[in-house]
């Protein structure tokens, strides 16, 4: 099992809702639309994150819970499968998704503010979730937002291995833990020598996957989208 999978279900969910968002957006200002797409979608997180940490949704989860062997929903299983269920993080893709929208006037705010926002957030995400009360909460976003809009104003950087990190890191972020767990664990390998093999070993394998996998996946998905558009 890849640890990291959780993250599949929830990138899926916003890949299906997307088009029901955008379908909906006919007949109505897009500006005032995609405004109110991001504040209810943060809302509803915000919302979902409330219930589930209090325990209102822990029916979602019983099922589960008998299956592994528990009477209830243990605190762990609360927040790894509902707290931090897809619905809690639908505020932080539409951040995202209009953090893009309105690049034309995210992109005009000032340096120093954004600076500012970073330094106000990012540090002390933990801290503004015990504020709020919800965990997670969309403060981190917010700050990683700022740290994005930043970022793009960066120059370049032409270096080609960041650019192959870059290609792989989908990949390299999938398989990272198996790595690790080969090496330290199977291998029984500790220090600098297990770090170094389990780096050997994901970037072989996060490159191989890309190769081998990915970019077929992505000329088919091309290929049969362009297909679809033409019909």
């Amino acid at each position: 099992m890849l640890t990291v999978s959780w993250t599949l279900t929830v990138e899926w969910s916003w890949y299906l809702l997307v088009p029901i968002i955008v379908v909906c957006a006919q007949g109505f200002s897009e500006r005032r639309y995609w405004l109110a797409v991001v504040i209810f979608l943060t809302g509803f997180s915000t919302i979902w994150v409330l219930l589930a940490q209090n325990g209102y949704l822990d029916f979602l989860m019983m099922g589960g819970a008998r299956a592994v062997g528990h009477d209830q929903v243990t605190d762990f299983l609360r927040f790894a499968f509902i707290t931090n269920a897809f619905p809690a993080q639908f505020g932080f893709f539409s951040l995202g998704a209009g953090v893009w929208y309105f690049h034309f006037c995210v992109g005009r705010l000032s340096l120093w503010f954004l600076l500012g926002v970073i330094a106000a957030t990012v540090p002390f995400a933990t801290q503004w979730n015990g504020i709020l009360g919800v965990n997670p909460s969309i403060v981190s976003g917010i700050g990683l937002a700022a740290v994005l809009i930043v970022a793009v104003r960066l120059p370049a950087f032409p270096l080609r291995p960041i650019y192959w990190l870059g290609e792989i890191s989908y990949p390299l972020y999938l398989l990272h833990v198996p790595a690790i767990v080969l090496a330290f664990n199977h291998f029984s390998l500790t220090g600098l020598m297990g770090a170094s093999v389990a780096v050997s070993i994901m970037l072989l394998a996060a490159w191989l996957l890309h190769i081998l996998v990915e970019r077929p996946g992505m000329a088919l998905g091309y290929w049969y989208s362009g297909r679809l558009f033409k019909t």
